[in-house]
């Protein structure tokens, strides 16, 4: 649910997520908290320290080019079915994460 919402968010503000991004220290506090809540579900799989911060990157990473993208090509809408698209890949990704 959480990179669900982070990615329909990314969707209604692609012009935010990119000034975001040529800015990282503007919201500092927010992305750090959003990060940390990830490590920590991760970690509640069961995968050590290290595997969660490697799922981080990539789960992030993942998300913001997706939605990105999405929001590029004019499908920034969450209802759209590049929403659907990505939590179908979503789940194929959590899918291969091994603890």
């Amino acid at each position: 649910a959480l990179l669900r919402s982070y990615h329909a968010t990314v969707l209604r503000h692609p012009g935010l997520t990119l000034l975001i991004f040529r800015h990282p220290t503007a919201f500092p506090e927010q992305a750090r908290r959003i990060t940390e809540h990830l490590a920590r579900l991760l970690l509640a799989t069961g995968l050590g320290e290290r595997r969660a911060s490697i799922w981080v990157g990539i789960l992030v990473d993942f998300t913001h080019g997706a939605a990105v993208a999405a929001a590029m090509a004019g499908h920034a809408t969450p209802e759209n079915s590049s929403a659907a698209e990505f939590g179908e890949a979503l789940k194929v990704l959590l899918g291969v994460i091994e603890t």
